[in-house]
């Protein structure tokens, strides 16, 4: 056996679907084996490499071994006479394997090869090649320094970018998503540490090679895809506790000498300063239109206030007083909070969300103006002006936000794009069909790869601008997989790139090397899957739990089980339970969004095989259609029922 191909596995099952095809192809004409090494996923991967590829030798681990330990495993069973470490994220030119082991023969001096890498969107990843986290190339990469000089051996050598990426390069570390080296070596080394559970085993080996005597090359000649972040799904201050031990970890393996704890604790310094400014800016992305609403709501209503007091009472400062302003911090809060509860800040909104934030933040600014003392009270006209102003500033601020980000005069994220999909008529009645399940507002056009022969690179530009194209469809079982890496880093930046898997059930793309990557599937996406509706529902349980509250001293008597009542209210009101839940149907597998433990649930298990089938429906069509009116209806209904355990 010449090759073996080690893929460790962790909920990816439709990129791992795409890699696979794209190595059985790459491994034609080579002995090779494919081991894929799955670290117990909740999807269905395992189910997909037994029945889509049997001749895959699959491990199924029943807990999450981590990268390192579960790499080991793989390469115990491995009889190649070489070892590829390959990423499920990933996917690979049909002539990458042959060219990667023709290189190895001619150069006996290797000890591991790495390839250039592109991310989703076509554009070099940098971690193809790299330098050892030394103190000052630590400093550099943390600190951000390595970007403002990208091309400086000095201040880049953590990412060596005075290399250029187009030429075969000896280099210190290569990147753990593709490592091919010789299967004893790897043994011999006794493979990555498991020290590491994630992130930092493959500069630890890429260290240990080169004390072995041996050298690590970038072979630019030959290009993967990588769908960085997809296998890890990198989060922030997750990620940076993950990346930057491993870095201390390797510190205290390597560095040897008096600057050894200076290191370790300017090490630990810098990932706490790291860390807070990564919070600090997540918390300013997060929150800054939620910040740019609230400035322009003041401006706004303050504006409002001047012209009602001027025009009807005849004295533009007659409503400058302590309740005015009580009153506005109120309107403002509950305005931002009800868009917020609906969606309007979420990645994808309407304008039908707006308007309902906007009508709910209305109706409780009422009843709260209400029950307000008189003296406290402004003027219920501030409140009615303030409506229209809100609505009509939403809908204009969001139209002008998307002109500027999309040159789209759109209101809401989640408006109808342009797509062409490349393929055959086959292929794009699959792409269709995905769309319009996972009902995302997509306009499909469709290209067939024969058609498409004589376009030249600036037919083609000129084709996706005319057509206004946002998101390209590439067919995996209609181009080759040298053409598809081919045209998205020859064409980047001038739409969204997404591959169909040659099965039809999925199809994948990520736009940003730090961004999670979109799947188009046949997986139901669950409202409560999101969290929006996370949120709504979070909300009604309080609000329900705070209602009986109010009314404790009438209801309490209306409960046998008067102590578990009220534990029941202490116990949603601290998110321990909800009002309404499936839990009780967690034995039977059937892949829901998780619930708390629920007092009352959507439906009532039953022996009977016809009532279960009812059942298994309900709650699905329960997650999948969630709203808070489902709630509501399930609690009036067994209302005498929330005493029970």
């Amino acid at each position: 056996m010449k090759l073996s191909i080690v893929i460790v596995n962790y909920n990816v099952r439709h990129f791992l679907e795409q890699c696979l095809n794209s190595v059985s192809k790459a491994i034609t004409n080579i002995q090779a084996e494919i081991i894929v090494v799955d670290n117990a996923s909740m999807d269905d991967s395992v189910e997909m490499v037994l029945e889509m590829f049997p001749s895959v030798k699959l491990v199924a681990s029943k807990e999450n071994l981590g990268f390192s330990k579960a790499n080991n495993i793989g390469v115990r069973q491995a009889t190649g006479q070489y070892v590829l470490i390959l990423n499920p994220d990933t996917l690979v030119e049909e002539d990458c394997l042959i060219k990667c082991l023709d290189f190895f023969e001619k150069h006996p001096e290797t000890g591991a090869l790495g390839v250039k890498m592109l991310d989703g969107a076509g554009h070099f990843l940098p971690e193809s090649k790299r330098g050892f986290p030394g103190l000052w190339n630590s400093f550099c990469k943390m600190s951000g320094l390595y970007k403002l000089f990208p091309k400086s051996s000095l201040f880049n050598a953590y990412y060596l970018g005075h290399l250029t990426e187009d030429k075969i390069q000896k280099v210190d570390v290569l990147s753990g998503a593709f490592m091919m080296m010789k299967t004893e070596l790897y043994r011999q080394l006794e493979g990555f540490d498991e020290a590491y559970f994630m992130y930092g085993e493959d500069i630890d080996l890429s260290y240990r090679i080169q004390k072995a005597g041996y050298i690590n090359y970038y072979f630019p000649e030959t290009t993967i895809l990588h769908f960085k972040g997809e296998s890890t799904r990198k989060s922030s201050l997750n990620y940076l506790t993950a990346f930057y031990n491993a870095m201390i970890i390797f510190s205290f393996k390597h560095i040897t000498g008096g600057q050894k704890t200076f290191f370790i604790v300017f090490l630990k310094a810098l990932i706490w300063a790291k860390a807070l400014m990564s919070a600090v800016k997540s918390s300013f992305i997060q929150l800054r239109m939620v910040l740019i609403d609230g400035i322009a709501l003041c401006l706004g209503f303050q504006f409002i206030r001047n012209v009602w007091s001027e025009v009807y009472h005849g004295n533009s400062d007659y409503l400058d007083k302590l309740p005015t302003l009580i009153n506005t911090a109120l309107f403002i809060l509950i305005w931002i909070s009800s868009f917020y509860y609906q969606g309007v800040y979420e990645k994808k909104y309407t304008l039908k969300d707006i308007v309902i934030a906007a009508i709910w933040g209305f109706f409780i600014n009422l009843m709260l103006y209400a029950m307000l003392p008189e003296e406290w009270r402004a003027s219920r006209m501030l409140l009615v002006f303030s409506f229209f102003y809100v609505i009509g500033y939403a809908i204009m601020s969001r139209l002008f936000l998307n002109k500027f980000i999309k040159n789209q005069w759109t209101i809401g994220s989640d408006q109808p794009l342009n797509g062409l999909v490349i393929g055959d008529d086959s292929q794009f009645e699959k792409a269709k069909v995905l769309i319009q399940f996972t009902r995302n507002k997509i306009q499909l056009m469709h290209k067939n790869v024969e058609n498409t022969l004589n376009f030249t690179p600036e037919m083609w530009v000129d084709f996706i601008r005319i057509n206004n194209i946002h998101e390209i469809i590439l067919c995996e079982k209609n181009m080759p997989w040298k053409e598809i890496l081919g045209f998205i880093a020859k064409f980047r930046g001038k739409a969204d790139f997404k591959i169909l898997t040659s099965s039809g059930s999925g199809i994948v793309g990520s736009s940003s090397k730090d961004q999670p990557g979109d799947i188009y599937s046949f997986e139901l996406d669950y409202h409560l899957s999101q969290k929006v509706f996370q949120r709504q529902k979070r909300l009604f349980d309080v609000l329900f739990a705070c209602l009986h509250l109010s009314f404790i001293w009438i209801l309490i008597f209306l409960y046998k089980d008067k102590k578990q009542y009220l534990l029941n209210i202490f116990k949603v009101i601290t998110n321990q339970r909800s009002w309404v839940s499936y839990d009780r149907f967690k034995k039977m597998e059937l892949n829901l969004p998780p619930l708390k433990e629920g007092i009352l649930q959507v439906f009532q298990l039953n022996s009977q095989q016809y009532m279960q089938e009812i059942a298994i429906q309900m709650v699905h069509n329960y997650a999948w259609n969630y709203t808070v009116w489902m709630d509501l209806d399930i609690c009036l209904k067994e209302f005498l029922k929330l005493d029970q355990k």
